[in-house]
């Protein structure tokens, strides 16, 4: 549990979201849902050996602002959450290859830390979209846990966020 939260405040703090002052795009949290949802499937392909996904949830959530104060202005992210099923003796193989392909395709990797264990976390965020996700495994488990996050968005018009 305290691996998913520290993976969790690792990926807010990924979220893209920007100061009060800062512009942001204009984003149906529909839309911003179906590119987290993108992502995921991005992941997954780029992992290989994925034989499900569980726990699949999204949700949108308040940006902070720089100093943590929470938008009261309708800015949102969309928080998407997930557990990626794979043979524990592929975790660590499929994190690196998953590593290599993102930086070719320019994503900044804030972290790779492989295990003894087999497993490890990997932190990225794509500059061009403000995008961006946190893996984690143990290596004991079966399960590699996926938060992944939108760049923060004006909703078209306030009432289309959830919050």
């Amino acid at each position: 549990m305290i691996r998913v939260l520290l993976a969790a405040a690792l990926v807010l703090a990924l979220a893209g979201c920007k100061g009060k002052d800062d512009q942001v795009q204009t984003r149906a949290p529909k839309d911003a849902t179906a590119a987290v949802e993108a992502l995921q499937q991005r992941l997954v392909t780029g992992l290989g050996g994925v034989t499900a996904v569980k726990g699949a949830d999204t949700d949108t959530v308040p940006c902070e602002g720089k100093g943590g104060e929470v938008a009261k202005d309708g800015r949102y992210y969309v928080l998407g959450a997930y557990q990626f099923e794979m043979p524990m003796s592929e975790h660590g193989a499929a994190l690196g290859r998953l590593r290599d392909a993102l930086a070719a395709d320019g994503w900044e990797i804030t972290e790779f830390r492989p295990l003894t264990s087999g497993g490890g976390a990997l932190i990225a965020r794509n500059p061009a979209d403000g995008f961006g996700f946190s893996l984690t495994t143990a290596g004991t488990k079966t399960s590699i846990g996926a938060l992944i996050t939108s760049a923060c968005y004006h909703p078209p018009s306030r009432d289309m966020v959830n919050f």
